[in-house]
């Protein structure tokens, strides 16, 4: 009876509000409320999660294609002419002075004396003149300290390769995420709180994405699944109106 009469009579003249739960990308112990006009939370919700997938399909994609393999192969071809380019200018330096320079099975470089095109053997290099073996031991040693050189450049391109393709896949990276959100948060422009709330998404999905991961073909790598299942599962509206609440009391 009393409820008949509340349905008939009571009026609500507030302003009703969709209360929405979504992840704190600062704090993930700590969820960020938004406050929403009557039915915004649910659409958000909707806009998320087919975000989600969308987003779950397109960055392998975005690493598994000719383009990009294009572009990450020019970029090894340069470091491999550079240190080849290196190392072959000193093993012909070393060639013309009758040393050969070759690499051991551990991986080492190393000098060897030659005998004609041979590498002297311990007996053939024991019947060379003195002299001729000092000459030997001081272009050796020569040679080994240009070979560092040559080590400290190799390692000094193969870090600035490093940062080139981590630049690179970072690229890839934000032109996806970008294509995928930058509609949403203009969809959402009338609401300070939810494109805040989608500009941090996007910064923490670039900040914690597992770049050496995501050329995984034909999934989206696990620590993107992870992200993606722990953002859907922050999203925890609570959608009401006041006049709903007030008719269940």
């Amino acid at each position: 009876m009393v409820m008949r009469y509340l349905s008939r009579h009571w009026q609500y003249n507030h302003p009703i509000y969709d209360w929405c739960y979504v992840a704190n990308f600062q704090d993930s112990r700590c969820p960020t409320v938004l406050k929403l006009p009557a039915g915004k939370g649910i659409q958000l919700k909707k806009d998320i999660e087919k975000l989600m997938a969308r987003m779950g399909k397109s960055l392998p994609l975005a690493f598994d294609n000719e383009m990009y393999y294009s572009r990450a192969d020019m970029l090894k071809s340069r470091l491999s002419e550079q240190q080849e380019g290196a190392l072959a200018t000193l093993s012909q330096e070393a060639k013309n002075q009758s040393v050969s320079l070759s690499i051991t099975t551990t991986g080492e470089y190393q000098f060897i004396a030659l005998n004609g095109e041979e590498p002297h053997t311990e007996d053939s290099f024991l019947e060379l003149s003195e002299k001729e073996q000092k000459r030997f031991d001081t272009v050796i040693r020569e040679l080994e300290i240009q070979l560092r050189g040559i080590i400290r450049k190799l390692t000094e391109w193969e870090e600035d390769y490093a940062e080139k393709q981590q630049k690179l896949d970072e690229d890839i990276a934000t032109e996806v995420v970008s294509h995928l959100i930058v509609p949403l948060i203009e969809n959402y422009r009338d609401l300070p709180q939810v494109k805040k709330y989608l500009k941090a998404m996007q910064a923490d999905i670039l900040e914690n994405l597992d770049i050496s991961c995501r050329k995984a073909k034909s999934r989206l790598p696990s620590p993107m699944q992870r992200w993606i299942k722990n953002c859907l599962d922050a999203i925890r509206l609570m959608c009401w109106s006041a006049r709903k609440k007030m008719c269940r009391q």
